[in-house]
């Protein structure tokens, strides 16, 4: 036995010894996180050790390595890299994991009063926001299927819908809208883009008298939806304050919430080919979304099912669950 196989054999780091590309001697514990090292064999095909130091992956497990060049070979140390940050596969593990434990939450408290289930909704929210937030980072993971759709008739029909909520909330909402505008659009994205955008109004509604104005009308190519809270005081901040992109090193405060719905809306807006943006009109801050009326693309895309997120709550109920009172989830033909 040489000295350099004597050195490795008593090492308690994970080291090996390199000469002309094949492995001539391992520490054990070399051997225990890395079993393709065979003595003699040439050097596994992911093990790039031709810097001085750096990383490899094997596996999902990533390592970092330092080389020492010596007389007739190099002797290679290497370490787990300390994990500093969630990867991929842990996040979605994690919202599986939510998912699954607020199902369990609901299920054994048939009984639990408004105030548990609005948290609930609230939850769900958040962990349908992440789960958007994280498949939408991944090129074609958010399922986008346009038809030819008007959009009048949604909003008029999603606007029956919330507005006697909205009044109980304490908000006088009036929608403004042409009889008929029609688009290529996701029914449901864009259902989950107006809540998201109702919510925000309704939030800045709240903190001043009350109203929020929605107006949607046909500009040129773009139908043009729009939210206020016009001739309220301090409308303008209120509105800007629950729009403006943080700084990404800011730490929201409690009640500010997670900063990712209005994330979400734009990135809905992107896939309709449209935007979403703060705009003044007569000294007024107006959030509006445009979306462009053109005709529907021939081209089709294989998609999945998609999958319920809901909980089995409407959409109003978990998109609007920050606004609205904790008495109305207390009905149950309200989250029927």
């Amino acid at each position: 036995m040489n000295q350099t196989d004597l050195t490795l054999e008593r090492m308690s780091e994970p080291a090996f010894f390199v000469s002309e590309d094949l492995v001539r001697d391992t520490s054990p514990s070399a051997r225990y996180f890395l079993p393709e090292l065979r003595l003699g064999e040439p050097v596994p095909s992911y093990l790039d050790i031709t810097e001085p130091h750096g990383e490899f992956t094997r596996g999902t497990l990533e390592y970092c390595y330092h080389r020492i060049d010596g007389e007739g070979g190099a002797t290679v140390l290497f370490w787990p890299k300390i994990q500093q940050s969630l990867t991929g596969w842990q996040l979605e593990g994690v919202i599986r994991e939510m998912r699954e434990l607020l199902s369990s939450m609901m299920l054994s408290r048939k009984e639990a009063g408004g105030s548990f289930r609005r948290s609930f909704c609230q939850m769900f929210r958040l962990v349908d926001h992440m789960d958007f937030l994280y498949k939408a980072s991944r090129n074609g993971a958010i399922p986008f299927r346009p038809v030819t759709m008007d959009l009048a008739g949604l909003l008029r029909r999603s606007f029956q819908e919330v507005y006697p909520l909205l009044r109980e909330a304490g908000v006088e909402a009036v929608l403004d809208s042409c009889p008929s505008l029609l688009i290529p659009g996701d029914e449901l994205l864009l259902n989950q883009m107006f809540f998201g955008l109702l919510s925000n109004g309704a939030k800045a509604a709240q903190q001043g008298d009350g109203q929020l104005f929605i107006r949607l009308r046909s500009l040129g190519s773009a139908a043009m939806l729009n939210f206020s809270n016009m001739d309220s005081v301090g409308a303008e901040e209120r509105m800007l304050s629950l729009v403006e992109d943080r700084c990404v090193d800011d730490t929201p405060l409690p009640g500010d919430g997670a900063g990712m719905g209005y994330a979400i809306i734009k990135h809905i807006a992107h896939l309709h080919g449209g935007t979403v943006l703060h705009v003044r009109e007569e000294e007024n801050l107006v959030i509006s979304a445009s979306l462009p009326t053109g005709p529907l693309d021939t081209w089709l895309g294989v998609c999945g099912p998609r999958i319920e997120t809901g909980g089995g709550f409407p959409l109003a109920a978990v998109e609007l669950s920050d606004v609205l009172p904790s008495s109305l989830y207390e009905l149950e033909d309200f989250l029927d």
